[in-house]
């Protein structure tokens, strides 16, 4: 058997939780395992990408190796691991990476283990002897990253972090499967349910801004990327598998760290036909400006939204938006507790029963 091919058959009744795009955030994943109420005869599956873009890797790949030794758990690499390891192992291209990481695109993994060990990684012009500090000051951690199984097959389902398709070869390139942009468009009907992590759940939707992961049905995948590290309103999922006489049932559960307000007012907005204004496909047109709100139409679908003043950002060439954008105002009560995400002059963006919407800036205190 390909140990970067796991084939695990947890029997007739099992519980499974699985976690995925972590990104150094350990407190939301600490937090997670203890409101899922993990429990020693629970699978416990991390679908990759728990490094980089979060303020914590390091201590995050800490923790991971300390999971791996709990029974019944099993990480899988995602391609920010592969990000991780791969380059020092097989001298690809680790003099323009360097370059790179040096730009601050987001927290690595390398900068946590270039200060962890006091090097200079901002005055490194020699590659080869950062790979060589690397490799020898951290061998266990590289070890660790470099192991990790690539795919799982579990029960009726297969796992893995980016998606699949029965062309690709792990020994020729793993990293097909670990970074398959648009997996869920893109792909064909999968034979069994895959679930994957990589691209947040939030952009496959057009209509509403929800961090839940996303069943499609008809290909049998289901995302549960929450976009945390990645999103300004990422989530940490956790997607919960349970399976008694037969019957498979789906839950999750969220973590993140927006502060809970209470609405003071209530309002009740106009209704729309929902639109979700986000990238690739953010272009919009003005059409009319009132007082309090722009209407504009979405390019992409042809549908016509109305969005606050205060999120418009103009200038003599274009218009953007402040902030992805989907038109879901909350007509809610006076008394109801949101987690509010951020403010704007004018508007409020809140969490409420597990989707993103709008309220006045004056209905909050």
């Amino acid at each position: 058997m390909n140990k970067k091919t796991i084939h695990i058959n947890p029997g007739e009744k099992y519980r499974a939780i699985v976690i995925s795009d972590i990104h150094g955030h350990l407190e939301h994943l600490i937090k997670m395992i203890d409101v899922v109420e993990l429990k020693a005869e629970d699978y416990l599956i991390i679908l990759g990408d728990y490094v980089n873009r979060g303020p914590k890797s390091y201590e995050t790949l800490q923790y991971m190796m300390r999971l791996c030794e709990r029974p019944k758990t099993y990480i899988l690499k995602g391609n920010h691991e592969s990000f991780m390891e791969r380059p020092l192992r097989e001298d690809d291209h680790i003099g323009e990476i360097i370059e790179f990481l040096k730009t601050d695109p987001y927290e690595t993994l390398w900068h946590a283990f270039a200060k962890k060990s006091q090097y200079d990684f901002y005055g490194c012009d020699d590659p080869e002897s950062f790979r060589r500090h690397l490799l020898t000051t951290f061998s266990k951690e590289l070890k660790h990253l470099q192991e990790r199984p690539i795919l799982m097959y579990f029960d009726d389902f297969l796992f893995v972090h980016g998606g699949y398709h029965k062309d690709f070869s792990i020994e020729e390139d793993e990293t097909r499967f670990l970074k398959y942009d648009f997996f869920d468009q893109e792909s064909g009907v999968q034979d069994r349910p895959v679930i994957v992590g990589h691209f947040p759940a939030c952009i496959l939707r057009d209509d509403i801004l929800s961090n839940k992961p996303y069943f499609n049905e008809h290909k049998n995948i289901i995302t549960i990327d929450g976009g945390l590290g990645v999103k300004g309103t990422g989530e940490l999922n956790a997607l919960i598998i349970e399976k008694d006489s037969q019957v498979i049932k789906y839950s999750n559960q969220q973590i993140n760290d927006f502060e809970e307000v209470v609405v003071t007012r209530s309002h009740t907005f106009e209704e729309e036909v929902p639109v979700y204004v986000h990238w690739p496909n953010k272009e919009f047109k003005i059409i009319e400006k009132g007082p309090e709100m722009t209407l504009c139409k979405h390019c992409k679908s042809n549908k016509e939204f109305r969005v606050f003043n205060g999120l418009l950002d103009e200038t003599e060439d274009e218009s953007k938006l402040k902030i992805e954008f989907a038109n879901t105002f909350l007509n809610l009560e006076a008394g109801t507790r949101v987690k509010k995400y951020k403010v704007f002059s004018d508007c409020v963006l809140v969490k409420h029963n597990d989707v993103f919407g709008w309220i006045k800036r004056d209905q909050i205190e």
